[in-house]
């Protein structure tokens, strides 16, 4: 008896505990549609918060900016509407457990926070153009998608490298091929952006690695044919000495072009160091630029077609073959990893 007893509670617990999470919800929902005491709401919802289901965690932090600011407490406010995108994403469900008026305000609250904040919902580099690879002479490419019009600092970490207008919508930024790639290791980049009275900084991070055969001790050999010399002397009709030597000649010809290297050696071949604001270009700019570097490689030549889908990542590894000092092909590959992370939000003062 007792046996079952403990079944029955081990049971009961178990339904508890997955019914007492979703619960919050009814909760807030009756303090809203009741007394409309914020502060409750506020409290409720940061007792719970921790012991929320991941799926949950985007209608509490939305939640939680739209009662602060119903407090007229902007700092908080600022700090869970930047929680609300950076963390969770803005993927709420719609509030649809909450009274019409209160469900209503809510919506209306966050979509007018959505065309104002200056939120990126992605940041990656450029792996290619349809099925075709390709990279810009000199440029490593970073696609900037951000949801409204903002001014922003692109720096690392002793200066500032550019500075702009992104416009809504996927915008450019170019890095430096040449420096990335014959310095290789781990870049720390940072991009600030202000929208209307909102900043926003965001860190950015990029490993480069190359592994170049000029780096190889070992080198295959190249087959030579010898040429044999021989020296006679003579003094009229009579032979006095002789002697033979077999040398294998250097040829005085490299078979190699003027320049292997696909991204060039022109790092400014694109970018304006007077005016970086005009860095960064709309995303149809670039996919002319793309289109017309990959035009022969297209099937498509009608006009009327339409333009191929840029192929956007956060790793990639590109390889190519260059000709070493003896003539012989060596491949060279280059990975790159890219990361970003929120670093701060905040609300300017009006």
């Amino acid at each position: 008896m007792a046996a079952k007893k403990s079944l029955v509670f081990v049971l009961w617990f178990a339904v508890c505990v997955q019914v007492l999470p979703a619960q919050w919800k009814d909760e807030v929902a009756g303090i809203l549609r009741g007394t409309r005491d914020y502060r409750a709401a506020v409290d409720l919802l940061l007792a719970r918060l921790e012991k929320m289901d991941a799926a949950d965690k985007p209608d509490a932090a939305g939640l939680l900016a739209f009662c602060y600011s119903r407090r007229n407490d902007s700092a908080n406010e600022t700090r869970w509407i930047g929680e609300y995108f950076e963390t969770y994403r803005s993927e709420d469900s719609g509030f649809a457990y909450l009274d019409l008026i209160s469900q209503a305000e809510a919506v209306a609250f966050l979509s007018q926070w959505k065309s104002r904040y200056p939120f990126i919902p992605e940041l990656a580099m450029i792996a290619g153009v349809g099925d075709n690879p390709i990279v810009i002479q000199g440029i490593l490419p970073l696609v900037v998608d951000i949801t409204c019009d903002a001014l922003f600092k692109f720096s690392d970490e002793s200066s500032i490298l550019k500075a702009g207008l992104f416009k809504a919508g996927p915008n450019i930024l170019s890095l430096d091929a040449n420096d990335l790639f014959l310095r290789p290791g781990h870049r720390t980049f940072f991009l600030e952006l202000k929208a209307e009275r909102f900043m926003l900084r965001k860190e950015i991070d990029l490993d480069v690695t190359v592994q170049a055969p000029f780096a190889e001790t070992k080198k295959t050999p190249v087959k030579r044919t010898p040429v044999t010399y021989r020296l006679s002397l003579y003094v009229g009709d009579e032979l006095l000495m002789t002697s033979q030597k077999t040398e294998y000649p250097v040829s005085l010809k490299v078979d190699t072009q003027a320049n292997q290297n696909p991204f060039g050696f022109k790092p400014d071949y694109y970018v304006n160091r007077d005016k970086p604001g005009i860095n960064s270009v709309s995303i149809l700019s670039a996919v002319a630029l793309l289109y017309q570097l990959v035009q022969d490689l297209m099937k498509k030549k009608d006009s009327k077609a339409e333009p191929p889908k840029i192929k956007k990542v956060q790793e990639m590894t590109i390889s190519y073959k260059q000709k070493d000092s003896e003539g012989n092909d060596r491949e060279t590959k280059i990975s790159l990893k890219l990361k970003t992370k929120n670093v701060s939000s905040a609300a300017t003062a009006s």
